[in-house]
């Protein structure tokens, strides 16, 4: 009698995962990751950033930068590499112009919050974020979501 059973077989017994809600959660976490709302909102997004601003105004709202600083950390993408997908990005959206990599360096490397260091260092502790059912239990759990606390008229 021969062994039917695939080593997949024997490590999908061995899971205890609820699939019917797992395999969802894979799919929406890249809605997470890579949230493409900010085409939506491209103009309000300038015009708020752009108040009070002197000099030059922007043309790109910072959130955009935050997707492509995303980007280029999932897939480990120099900035040249990046310039070239923000130009098919364009082409795609007809939304914007494209920007070299010096621009987009730039623009991500201004973005405050977590730096590079953070980043590993909660990568380090994470180590392998498959291991989360849901993408927001990886974000509760590196601390990276931000929560308005109220009470009366105190606000932190």
């Amino acid at each position: 009698m021969t062994n039917t059973n695939t080593s997949c077989d024997i490590i999908e017994r061995k899971d205890k995962r609820v699939w019917s809600k797992y395999n969802p959660s894979l799919v929406k976490r890249i809605d997470v990751l890579l949230d493409t709302s900010f085409l939506d909102s491209w103009k309000d997004d300038v015009e708020r950033e752009i108040q009070g601003k002197v000099g030059h105004p922007y043309e790109y709202p910072q959130e955009f930068f935050v997707f492509l600083s995303k980007v280029r950390e999932l897939w480990n993408i120099p900035f040249r590499e990046l310039e070239g997908f923000v130009r098919k990005l364009s082409q795609l959206t007809g939304k914007f112009r494209p920007l070299s990599y010096v621009a987009i360096f730039q623009r991500i490397r201004s973005i405050p919050g977590i730096d590079p260091i953070t980043g590993v260092i909660i990568l380090g502790k994470v180590c392998n974020i498959n291991r989360f059912e849901y993408a927001e239990k990886l974000v509760a759990l590196a601390g990276i979501d931000p929560v308005i606390k109220e009470s009366g008229k105190q606000r932190s």
